[in-house]
């Protein structure tokens, strides 16, 4: 695509300067190929699938730090007003990978929720939150300490809770230096 098209059918992703993005959900660059050196030639970036979301997503950079960015985020940002101020896109089929701006709407994360819910991509369930947690030495596995729940855990020892959960359900081997389980 020529520059000047590339430019009249694409806007600016805010907070990234050197980054555009046209109405259906594709990225471009100006940075060189992996450098953080702009140039005048723009090349389209090809999204990833976030393993544990399943949202396809882009790195970007800007002033030498790397962000994943969700797409359907982005388009929001670029496209769809938002009075509101809510903070959260929804993909109003469900489907995480239509990006056409009539299905994207911004809400609040309970409007989210409650969408996720009406249309089966949610079971509420107890809260893994809830259960008691055991910090572990990494290398003999002997107890620590035990917590009432994953934020108790996470507020006490200054590790993220979502860290702590993800060694707990054998997504990550340790978080903060520690090893973790359900008591």
């Amino acid at each position: 695509m020529k520059t000047d098209q590339l430019i009249s059918s694409t806007k600016v992703i805010p907070d990234f300067p050197c980054y555009r993005i046209s109405r259906n959900g594709q990225v471009w660059s100006c940075y060189k190929y992996k450098t953080n050196i702009p140039t005048d030639t723009w090349r389209e970036l090809q999204p990833v699938i976030d393993k544990a979301t399943g949202y396809p997503l882009v790195t970007l950079v800007y002033e030498g730090i790397r962000k994943n960015q969700f797409i359907h985020r982005l388009l929001g940002l670029a496209f769809i007003p938002n009075p509101e101020n809510k903070p959260v896109i929804n993909h109003i089929d469900g489907d995480k990978t239509n990006f056409s701006l009539a299905n994207l709407e911004w809400v609040t994360v309970k409007e989210n929720t409650q969408h996720a819910i009406k249309l089966g991509l949610y079971q509420p369930t107890d809260h893994v939150s809830s259960r008691s947690i055991q910090q572990l030495c990494k290398q003999s596995r002997k107890t620590i300490a035990q917590f009432p729940s994953l934020h108790e855990a996470g507020r006490v020892t200054g590790v993220a809770w979502q860290n702590i959960w993800k060694v707990c359900d054998g997504r990550r081997h340790s978080a903060g230096g520690f090893a973790w389980q359900y008591a």
